[in-house]
């Protein structure tokens, strides 16, 4: 039974050993972390089985062992559930620091019942055991000889069982973050059968593509402002559909996955994002960048300054590094503005930013690639239009509503500078949202596939292309890349799959 209950640890273990043999110092911590819920199962387990030992300092010292391993495991198997992914204990401090995570863990009904379920259940678990202990004592204790040994068995059982069910949120749960690195390198086998011609055309047109590299540009390179808006789902009617005269409407563009780090992944790479829920983000430096050719790499080569300003905390997610992996130079975290319950400055902060960088760039004749991320319509909907609404739907909506106008103001401030004829600006949402009202006991994103979740609004604003016009066309975020590379009339690179939007 010991050698049954160390196996999954021990397998774990030789699996980083191996992962640090070949990387190195890259091993991040988080992987290594993701070994103590199984080794507190473990120590558990040994601990009942070694409890009638006559040495009272190796009771003792299993007891101890036992409690701060247990106690670890229940830290990170609660960052886990809160956050859909294994965390480091430096990312366990953003449950303090971060209140949204706690809100959202009690504003989910879903995740709200995960907590609340492992909470009761250990105590309930070991309920049911001593019930059976008694029961097998007083009944068929003549049987069995000694049934209080048969205790550390149905726990540890149970223990396992349960703590499996709780981790099951993730598909690689055993794995945690190997799994991007050992799932999404291997290579997949080409096909061998001929595809009609025809059909590749319209899966994907013929773009200018080069295995040398991207080519100077021949005259000014205009500014690029990828503008990402959170939580952003594409309503009829509102302000990002029947306003922004200006701009190009993809009216159906839909995200690979309904949660803000796969819309990174894409937006930066031109490539689809890590299908596992624990996301390639936090192994990005297991990757081989140099053979993937990021966006602000690329155009960072053709004497762009890129920047990322973010209105939440960069260390969410590991955004801060991939960012730094993917050829961004200058991170900012804008505060200030609307108090915001998720994140640290408002749209209106945040977008003053992006149009002083913008001034800084036209003064200095230096080409700017600016990406920007709000955060207020992320639960619980903070905006800066007065007080709480009834229902979490209206404050979205209210919440939507203030955004998009934020966004007006940024380009009619565009517009009057003359930054507008200068500078490719791409608007769009990094998922959508859901509401019980519209599929009951359904809330918020990452985890349904239900349209309000994963439709979201894009808008291009192109120098010298007149807007207004609407596109019924189906897109993906793995697109925009391309098509901002097509647009500043470089060579798409060869392992990009978007194709250009116009």
């Amino acid at each position: 039974m010991l050698a049954l209950v160390w196996t999954l640890p021990l397998q774990k273990a030789l699996l980083l050993v191996g992962l640090f043999w070949g990387h190195g110092r890259a091993l991040q911590h988080a992987d290594v972390l993701t070994l103590i819920p199984e080794t507190a199962v473990a120590a558990l387990v040994s601990g009942m089985f070694l409890q009638w030992s006559a040495r009272h300092w190796l009771r003792s010292g299993l007891a101890w062992v036992t409690c701060i391993l247990v106690m670890l495991s229940w830290l990170v198997i609660a960052a886990w559930i809160v956050a859909g992914a294994p965390l480091s204990y430096q990312m366990l401090g953003m449950l303090i620091a971060e209140p949204a995570v706690l809100k959202t863990a009690t504003a989910s009904p879903d995740v709200l019942f995960q907590l609340l379920a492992f909470a009761g259940g250990v105590p309930i678990l070991w309920i049911l055991v001593q019930s059976f202990h008694r029961f097998a004592k007083s009944v068929v204790g003549h049987r069995w000889g000694h049934p209080g040994r048969l205790s550390p068995v149905f726990v540890g059982l149970g223990t396992i069982g349960l703590l499996g069910t709780f981790q099951a949120p993730t598909p690689t749960t055993q794995l945690a973050l190997v799994a991007p690195l050992l799932n999404e390198q291997t290579p997949l086998p080409s096909s061998r059968e001929k595809h009609d011609p025809a059909t590749l055309a319209v899966l994907r047109p013929p773009q200018r593509r080069s295995p040398d590299g991207p080519t100077p540009l021949t005259k000014p390179k205009p500014h690029v402002v990828l503008l990402v808006l959170e939580s952003i789902r594409w309503q009829a009617g509102s302000l990002f559909d029947r306003g922004f005269p200006q701009a190009i409407h993809f009216d159906r563009v839909y995200v690979h996955d309904p949660r803000s780090v796969k819309t990174l992944e894409a937006l930066l790479f031109g490539i689809y994002p890590s299908p596992t829920q624990v996301t390639a983000a936090w192994s990005i430096d297991k990757y081989a960048l140099e053979q993937m050719s990021p966006l602000p790499h690329l155009l960072r080569a053709q004497g762009y300054e890129t920047t990322y300003y973010a209105a939440m905390n960069p260390s969410y997610d590991n955004y801060g590094v991939v960012m730094k992996a993917a050829g961004v130079d200058q991170i900012e975290l804008v505060s200030g503005g609307q108090q915001l319950t998720w994140g640290q400055g408002d749209a209106a902060t945040v977008l003053k930013r992006v149009t002083e960088r913008l001034e800084h760039g036209a003064r200095h004749q230096q080409s700017q690639f600016i990406m920007a991320w709000t955060a207020e319509c992320h639960i619980p909907y903070d905006y800066a239009g007065g007080q709480p609404l009834a229902s979490p739907r209206e404050q979205y909506g209210a919440c939507h509503h203030s955004l998009a106008q934020s966004v007006e103001t940024f380009v009619h401030q565009l517009e009057r500078t003359g930054r507008l004829e200068d500078t490719l600006v791409v608007v769009l949402g990094d998922h959508g949202e859901i509401f019980p009202e519209e599929k009951a006991g359904e809330w918020g994103h990452g985890f349904y596939v239900y349209e309000p979740s994963v439709r979201i609004p894009v808008l291009l604003f192109i120098p010298g292309v007149a807007g207004g016009k609407h596109d019924p066309r189906l897109f993906q975020p793995v697109d925009i890349s391309s098509t901002i590379i097509n647009q500043l009339r470089l060579p798409v690179p060869q392992g990009w799959v978007g194709r250009d939007m116009l």
